[in-house]
């Protein structure tokens, strides 16, 4: 094994390291969102039911996987975010 295989190892680590502060940023960027306090809201007053016949489970926050790859980890977190904006626009419906 050359030197510079051997230096690869904690280069990549480092780079995961990095990927997972940056993905949790994003993930606690939108926890701090709107919809996200309306979900929970919801969840501790127990009407995460949309109450409209369409049961609609609560979307699953995205794990911060750094070995995962970029464009994966993204459509992840936009799917979630749009879940989100879905189930509480679908829970202010429900409460007006």
């Amino acid at each position: 094994m050359s030197a510079d295989a051997a230096s690869e190892g904690p280069e990549k680590q480092l780079l995961i390291q990095q990927r997972e502060e940056k993905r949790l940023r994003v993930i606690h960027g939108i926890k701090n969102s709107a919809a996200y306090q309306i979900y929970l809201l919801a969840k501790l007053n127990g009407t995460e039911d949309c109450g409209d016949g369409h049961s609609m489970s609560p979307p699953t926050t995205p794990v911060a996987d750094g070995a995962k790859s970029k464009r994966v980890w993204e459509d992840e977190a936009f799917n979630w975010r749009r879940k989100l904006r879905e189930w509480s626009s679908r829970i202010q419906g429900d409460a007006a």
